[in-house]
């Protein structure tokens, strides 16, 4: 995974990046995500 960042100021833009380590994506997270495809397969059955 890499992480770009950039500055605009005035006329130059610059440009930096690094390597960033991966963060375990927490349980309410996925819980919310389930929930969301939830709701949204109970508004396409009623469509």
């Amino acid at each position: 995974n890499w992480l770009i960042t950039y500055d605009y100021n005035e006329d130059k833009i610059n440009l930096s990046g690094s390597a960033t380590s991966a963060v375990p994506v927490p349980a309410a997270a996925w819980l919310f995500a389930s929930g969301l495809l939830g709701l949204v397969g109970v508004a396409r059955r009623r469509s």
